[in-house]
């Protein structure tokens, strides 16, 4: 029996917003806080996440992935910084994601049982790009709006999981969301400015917390999303 892979990539919003300053911190370098978390877990406790491999990517007005999906230990590669960036183009993600979880796939089932991908957002920006092209990059990934599937036309459909700092509204991206975690919930965004870093590491906090759950008690259906994004009052809800 091959032994599971939990696919998870994470994905930063570096548009030129993200340039802005909380405390003399831009907000680009406090979200690759969030990736770190996930190391942190590793030296932690090694064994309980040997089988997550993590991907980062940022995009703008384009992808580009800074890490491709590798064991936790690569993650001490990450820059500490990103290039700033232009518009906020929601497609390019969709775009970058399907050819990544597609060749991840094909590089790795033939030795591994691979998982639904966990695809994590974490972005401020209204989206730049016309709705029409983000809903036709985002059908790549075997994705309908409301939250079908289509896995003949893409083997894998991620989890995508929304997350906005600052004043971001989220109206028109969270329909690219397909996770149980409620759009009221408080971890989906800080309305305060001077509340975002905060929030970003509120972020990280929730993201160490339920991968360590979820692959505490692992899933084994490749079908199912295997994180678990169960609401936790004390997670979920930082600012309670």
């Amino acid at each position: 029996m091959k032994n599971p892979i939990y696919p998870l990539y994470l994905v930063i919003d570096n548009s030129a917003s993200m340039q802005n300053e909380v405390d003399g911190v831009t907000l680009s370098e406090l979200a690759m806080e969030i990736p770190l978390a996930i190391l942190k877990l590793y030296e932690t406790d090694p064994s309980l996440v040997s089988a997550l491999r993590v991907g980062v990517i940022s995009f703008n007005i384009e992808a580009n992935t800074i890490l491709p999906l590798n064991p936790i230990p690569k993650l001490r590669t990450l820059p500490h910084t990103l290039n700033p960036g232009y518009r906020t183009y929601f497609s390019k993600v969709f775009d970058e994601l399907a050819v990544q979880i597609r060749s991840d796939y094909e590089s790795l089932s033939s030795s591994y049982k691979v998982m639904k991908p966990a695809v994590l957002i974490v972005t401020d920006g209204i989206p730049s790009d016309p709705p029409e092209v983000r809903k036709n990059s985002y059908e790549k990934l075997g994705l309908k709006l409301g939250g079908a599937e289509d896995t003949s036309l893409f083997p894998t459909p991620p989890q995508i999981i929304v997350l906005g700092v600052g004043e971001a509204d989220l109206a028109k991206i969270l329909i690219y969301d397909n996770t149980s975690l409620s759009h009221q919930n408080k971890i989906r965004q800080a309305k305060n400015f001077q509340e975002v870093s905060d929030h970003l590491k509120a972020i990280a906090l929730w993201l160490q917390t339920h991968v360590s759950s979820s692959l505490a008690d692992p899933k084994m259906d490749e079908k199912a999303p295997w994180l678990d994004t169960k609401e936790d009052p004390n997670i979920d809800n930082p600012w309670g």
